[in-house]
């Protein structure tokens, strides 16, 4: 068995740090640890290359190619170690002492027949993480003597992926950049193989607040991204068929109303960013990488 965690990071040296020493604590040891440092200008360079433990290995991006394309260079160099298994998490995952212990017990309750396993994702004051709730199967109790809810998707913090599934359906999709590529890439895993929500694996997720991806309040300063929301999201909702592609084209006709009739500022730049979203999403037909031989 050998266990590979990555993480991509970003300007979040103080909390890189704390992420990597709760990894480097795990009652189960780690294989190795991919670091993929997405273009930062603080001092996250320096810190990495100081790192003397072997298992840690570091990756350094001139420019920022997003989370998604990120995660898809991590992955890939994790897989370059011939992993059972690729741990996946965000700087800000903290997770604790026996997440790993949990998640390896679970595996082997399924006899590695699983495509990955989430992690209990809580916010800072113990309560559940709102932009880490896992999507429940409508059949979510086939393991449930094992304590394991099944799903269909679930985000990238804290995702315990077999290798296996990797080499199956290949790789997160880059081009998404931001948003969306960690539901897109479960439930391409969850697809092919039943997969799980592990809930005695506990991650703390330290985002600055609890809060979910919602464009009437969020910050000015971050209106520009949910072009990749609405993006990202009309091309998982057209690939997984017309029915789902038509509720989705009424959410976004609601969500435009909601701009326009419900009390919040920059109304014209939201309408803005979420009908170029719109559009980009009916053209967008993103490359899936698939695995090479080559990878390991």
């Amino acid at each position: 068995m050998k266990n590979i965690a990555v993480i991509v990071t970003f300007n979040k040296k103080t909390m890189l740090v704390e992420c990597l020493n709760a990894l480097l604590s795990q009652t189960v040891k780690l294989d190795g640890i991919v670091v993929f440092d997405n273009g930062s200008n603080d001092d996250t360079k320096a810190y990495l290359q100081s790192i003397e433990d072997s298992r840690v290995h570091p990756i350094f991006s001139t420019v920022n190619l997003g989370g998604a394309g990120g995660f898809n260079r991590a992955i890939k160099a994790a897989m370059e170690y011939d992993p059972t298994a690729v741990w996946i998490m965000d700087d800000d995952s903290i997770v604790k002492p026996n997440a790993l212990e949990e998640l390896v017990s679970a595996k082997e309750q399924l006899k590695d027949k699983y495509g990955f396993l989430s992690s209990n994702v809580l916010w800072t004051d113990g309560n559940p993480c709102l932009m880490n709730i896992p999507e429940v199967d409508k059949v979510w109790n086939s393991q449930m003597t094992n304590g394991l809810v099944k799903l269909n998707h679930a985000s990238f913090v804290s995702m315990y992926v077999n290798a296996q599934a990797i080499k199956k359906v290949g790789y997160p999709i880059s081009e998404f950049f931001i948003w969306g590529d960690d539901i897109e890439y479960s439930e391409r895993i969850s697809q092919h193989y039943a997969s799980y929500f592990v809930p005695k694996s506990t991650v703390i997720h330290k985002m600055k607040d609890n809060v979910e991806v919602n464009i009437l309040t969020d910050d000015p300063n971050r209106i520009s991204r949910y072009y990749y929301d609405v993006r990202n999201k009309f091309y998982r909702f057209r690939k997984k068929g017309m029915k789902y592609l038509v509720k989705y084209i009424l959410r976004i006709i609601l969500l435009n109303f909601k701009v326009i009739f419900v009390n919040n500022q920059h109304k014209l730049r939201k309408l803005g960013v979420i009908a170029k979203g719109f559009f980009a999403g009916v053209i967008f037909n993103p490359k899936i990488e698939k695995f090479s031989n080559k990878d390991n």
